[in-house]
């Protein structure tokens, strides 16, 4: 979730298919909504905004 703090800024076009890296990164790891929301808390809203705009929270539903 580090990631998605300042996930705007690899937005910038030079790196391909993050969200979908990060979908991957999600199943291969088994990162479920339960230790998801068990962290959530301590991150700035942003990060949950990220979650939708990446499709990850699609990935962990």
């Amino acid at each position: 979730m580090n990631f998605l703090v300042d996930f705007d800024k690899y937005m910038d076009g030079s790196v391909e298919d993050i969200p979908a890296r990060l979908v991957q990164i999600i199943k291969d790891e088994n990162i479920t909504k339960k230790v998801i929301d068990a962290y959530i808390s301590l991150y700035p809203t942003k990060v949950y905004k990220n979650l939708y705009v990446t499709g990850v929270v699609y990935a962990i539903a």
